[in-house]
């Protein structure tokens, strides 16, 4: 698979949504006599392999340029008192329409933004940098940029890649802009500004490390300064006619990057404390008509308990930790596509970011016309029992959601 969009699939950029361009030549106007050796080298190199006639952009910029989008209108009942992480709370919202732009000069570069619209609620989490998971009122910027960076890296030249700029970073696998959030892409979505370098080869194999600035600061900073952060993906996808496979494990040296977890500290003017690590290992298979997929996530310590708390009497803080299982069916009727699917999710430790105990959840999607999406999922949650437990707890009790949605892509 190419890299360009090999590296995408690792940051579980936008889902379900067509990509780049193939067999984009780069074409550029001839240099200068006196431009510097280090500026014809650059000319030198991106040069098109297969094109040696030297044409402007401008003349023909639809050959650099792909455009693409969505947009997913939900409406739920139900219970929604409870204001569970993840979950929008408005009964009726347009949930996320976003424009994807994708540009491409070069065979050496691409150019990938993202605007997004939405009226979903702050549970829903659907604007990183502004949202107030404790507050179901809207955002306060309903269009921002979720993501705009540059990927460089050739192919067909070497298997490997880097990039710059905001993304959603490869630790954990889900889907952007689901109807509801699972308890472990809670506790793993993280959009930031980030450098990354990576490969991908043929035989299956890929990773990446990335480095970014922790949007939390330390509780020992006497200057405040938020630290860096960073963490690695060692992956291995296979895929035939008969099956796809793909296994992976993410890394991340400060689990208060995660944007959930710095939501909650910075809401609460909490420092992280001491540095905690965490793991999010993932598998996903599909077969024929049958597919399933797991994917875990852990701390691998416990948070100072003036950090992320668990139990009041607990002089210790919360190591939280997620697991999610799908199975899903997929078939064809009445030449429309249809998917049923069916999952059991369980979190511990993580009241206090809002998360239910325990969710069971069952969905249908059709697609009646092209590109035309309408969906239904139920969820059943959980909550914690234990009086003592901090957040999200109301003496264990039960509750459904009833989730409904149209979406159209173009």
């Amino acid at each position: 698979m190419k890299i360009k969009q090999l590296s995408i699939l690792l940051i579980s950029a936008v889902s379900s949504v067509a990509w780049a361009a193939e067999g984009v030549t780069t074409q550029q106007a001839p240099a200068a006599e006196n431009t510097s050796f280090y500026q014809s080298t650059i000319n030198q190199l991106n040069q098109s392999s297969n094109d040696g006639d030297q044409v402007a952009l401008s003349q023909d910029w639809t050959k650099y340029l792909t455009v693409s989008g969505a947009m997913y209108a939900d409406a739920k009942a139900g219970d929604l008192s409870y204001d569970t992480q993840g979950e929008n709370s408005e009964r009726l919202a347009v949930t996320n329409a976003h424009l994807l732009i994708q540009a491409t000069p070069n065979t050496w570069s691409q150019l990938t933004l993202v605007t997004n619209y939405s009226g979903a609620s702050g549970t829903y989490g659907a604007n990183p940098s502004d949202s107030d998971f404790t507050s179901s009122s809207v955002t306060d910027n309903s269009v921002y940029v979720d993501q705009a960076y540059a990927t460089f890296g050739d192919e067909s030249q070497y298997p490997v890649f880097a990039q710059v700029g905001r993304q959603y970073l490869p630790f954990g696998q889900y889907d952007v802009n689901p109807v509801v959030k699972s308890l472990s892409q809670v506790l793993t979505e993280t959009n930031t500004t980030d450098a990354q370098v990576g490969f991908v080869v043929p035989e299956g194999l890929y990773g990446s490390a990335y480095v970014f600035q922790n949007d939390v600061t330390s509780n020992g900073d006497a200057n405040d300064s938020k630290p860096y952060n960073g963490g690695a993906v060692l992956g291995f996808k296979k895929s035939n006619e008969e099956m796809v496979f793909d296994t992976g494990l993410g890394y991340m040296s400060n689990m208060s990057g995660v944007n959930s977890v710095a939501d909650y500290m910075n809401q609460n003017d909490a420092g992280y404390g001491s540095s905690v690590a965490a793991l999010a290992p993932y598998a996903s298979f599909q077969t024929g008509p049958f597919g399933m997929n797991v994917d875990y996530v852990t701390a691998l310590s416990s948070f100072d308990k003036t950090a992320l708390p668990y139990e009041a009497s607990n002089d210790n803080g919360a190591k939280p930790s997620a697991i999610d299982s799908q199975v899903s069916y997929a078939f064809n009727l009445k030449d429309m596509d249809h998917v049923l699917f069916v999952g059991y999710q369980l979190s511990d430790q993580a009241s206090a970011l809002n998360l239910p105990k325990k969710r069971y959840d069952v969905g249908y999607n059709v697609y009646p016309l092209k590109n035309l999406l309408i969906g239904l999922e139920v969820t059943r949650d959980t909550n914690y029992g234990d009086a003592g437990d901090v957040g999200n707890t109301v003496d264990g009790a039960e509750y459904y959601t009833y989730n409904a949605r149209v979406g159209l892509q173009f």
